[in-house]
């Protein structure tokens, strides 16, 4: 089911708005179906009488919006099933034994967003550019949760277990340094920063991802989780490993080093690209910087 509303008024003002219902199989039982809706509104300000004749701004925008998606990939089929595999052997003969435990009330990873961003155009579009910010909450974030080995499975649960919080700008740039009949040199920048946070997990309890990261509530969700290097012991060239996460002891002995949360991530804090673009009649070459 899908819905769709749109109203403008003059060019001036504008919204949108939009609701839509979904249901995915690969889900459980209890929880197949999920509802999400968006709703969104725009002023451009430079079709209003004080600006409309501007020399300044030949685009001026002010927009905002809000709305809620669902995420139903990113793992198998038949997750919220319990299921058996074969091919085993049982003193000799073919055998069966389950394989996955099945979760029945299995649903929607839901992203509620919020983005707000100013657009704007100067001297007839020779100088563009966007301001925005951004929050995305997500939460019934799909995790595979480990079981106890004495539950006779080893693959763990997918779970609903939490929520997460990115937010952060974005901002661009761009210009016209040259315009000529037959030849144009345009330049674009752009900068990002985003800030992650964990919110919450299940039972309060950090969960292994994976070799490099544990899922902890309050922390980056790609913050490293090792063992701490301590540098090297300059009475000896020994390395040494911070013993835990308080950096209180030392030691030489890698095993004995336990791991901690690193307060490094491996998502950058800002990121970016710079171009050029040179356009001669038919032919156009472009230069880029990450």
């Amino acid at each position: 089911l899908l819905s769709n509303l749109v109203v403008n008024y003059k060019d001036k003002y504008v919204l949108t708005g939009s609701f839509r219902r979904d249901g995915s199989s690969v889900f459980g039982a209890n929880h197949r179906w999920g509802n999400f809706y968006s709703v969104g509104g725009t002023w451009n300000i430079n079709e209003e009488e004080f600006l409309k004749n501007s020399r300044l701004f030949s685009l001026l925008k002010l927009r905002a919006s809000y709305g809620e998606n669902g995420n139903s990939i990113g793992f198998g089929n038949y997750m919220s099933l319990a299921t058996y595999g074969y091919g085993y052997n049982y003193t000799g003969l073919p055998g069966s034994a389950p394989n996955n435990v099945g979760n029945p009330n299995l649903t929607w990873e839901k992203n509620k967003i919020f983005n707000v961003g100013l657009d704007f155009a100067l001297w007839k579009n020779r100088v563009t550019g966007t301001i925005e910010y951004y929050k995305r909450t997500s939460s019934d974030l799909l995790v595979t949760v480990p079981l106890s080995g004495t539950s006779g499975f080893s693959s763990g649960q997918l779970l609903n277990v939490g929520s997460m919080v990115n937010k952060g700008f974005e901002l661009t740039l761009g210009g016209k340094p040259v315009a000529t009949k037959d030849f144009t040199w345009a330049v674009n920048f752009n900068l990002s920063h985003n800030i992650n946070r964990v919110t919450k997990v299940y039972n309060g309890n950090s969960i292994p991802w994976n070799s490099w990261f544990n899922i902890t509530e309050g922390h980056d969700i790609t913050e490293f989780y090792l063992r701490q290097w301590a540098g090297v012991d300059p009475a000896n060239g020994e390395p040494n490993w911070y013993t835990d996460g308080t950096h209180s002891a030392k030691t030489n002995t890698y095993n004995k080093a336990a791991l901690s949360l690193s307060g490094k991530s491996a998502t950058p804090k800002y990121y970016g690209s710079f171009s050029n673009t040179f356009t001669y009649k038919s032919f156009a070459l472009e230069a880029q910087i990450f």
